[in-house]
């Protein structure tokens, strides 16, 4: 590796029930092949455990890097959170409770021994959000809308160059909110119902193929509310574009046809993208905290 140390960061994605990481480069805001570290965290843990697993994480990831230079790391993290100061007010999400009040920054800043200003904090629907709009070159310009579809409901904006958290995941929906109805906890309960069978996720759901009659029931309704939830935020907010992501993205073929079909009746027109850069979006789009006006190409 023979670029300057400043040009460095560390990018992390906290997921539902991982870490990922990668080393990258922010004068060009790629990926250093070979430094991708991911590992499984029990987001049900205790705060000990979490953050013992985070930082393990991040020091593997230093270890794939070889890397000896100035730590800095950019961490796309779920919320509720202070971003500015580090500081989880995650509570009722089924994830990550153990951390409610603690600061993360100055947890991570003791243990690796850095600065606490070496480390940034970043939405991570709009992290992902950043990333894919800078890697894939879509015009920054564009009133773009990104989604994911995984353990929660993840939602951010982006236009003329600046994108942030939506917190479209409390939209009024059916006496409740999406988020109850668009993300893997609903498939695992509505599967549940019909079939009395307890699993843990989306791809186990699937794994259970003499349940296709129930599966194609649930998917049929998954289309039809994220259809309706989808729609009137389009209708209101006037998106161009739209980035769909998330581990439930994976079975678009599913239902992204009649998505598209159902978005296509408005007067004017939507492009539809899937995320293609997997965890890298949210790596990347946290590390732009650090220079975020730099052009993005993953290795």
């Amino acid at each position: 590796m023979n670029k300057p140390q400043a040009e460095m960061v560390i990018g992390v994605d906290i997921g539902g029930s991982h870490i990922s990481a990668a080393l990258v480069d922010i004068s060009s805001c790629t990926i250093i092949d070979g430094t991708f570290t991911r590992e499984r965290i029990n987001s049900k843990g205790t705060a000990e455990e979490i953050l013992a697993g985070w930082h393990s994480g991040i020091s593997n990831c230093l270890k794939a890097g070889n890397y000896k230079g100035e730590l800095k790391l950019a961490i796309a993290m779920p919320g509720p959170f202070d971003y500015d100061n580090g500081i989880s007010f995650i509570t009722g999400l089924d994830k990550y409770e153990a951390l409610h009040g603690i600061n993360v920054k100055e947890y991570l800043a003791s243990q690796l021994d850095i600065p606490t200003s070496n480390i940034l904090f970043r939405n991570d629907a709009e992290a992902f959000l950043a990333g894919e709009i800078k890697a894939n070159h879509y015009n920054p310009n564009v009133k773009t809308l990104g989604i994911t579809l995984g353990t929660g409901l993840g939602s951010a904006l982006s236009e003329k160059g600046i994108t942030r958290d939506a917190n479209f995941a409390i939209t009024p929906f059916y006496g409740t909110i999406a988020e109850e109805y668009l993300s893997t906890r609903w498939f695992v309960s509505r599967f549940s119902e019909l079939t009395g069978i307890t699993v843990k996720d989306l791809k186990e759901i699937l794994l259970n193929i003499q349940y296709d009659k129930e599966i194609e029931l649930i998917f049929e309704e998954f289309k039809q509310n994220l259809s309706k939830f989808l729609g009137a935020i389009i209708e209101q907010e006037h998106f161009k574009t739209l980035i769909i992501g998330g581990n439930i993205a994976k079975t678009s073929d599913r239902f992204l046809s009649q998505v598209t079909a159902h978005l296509s009746r408005f007067d004017y027109e939507i492009k539809i993208h899937l995320a293609n850069l997997g965890e890298a979006s949210a790596i990347i789009g946290a590390s732009l905290l650090f220079n975020e006006n730099k052009t993005v190409n993953l290795i």
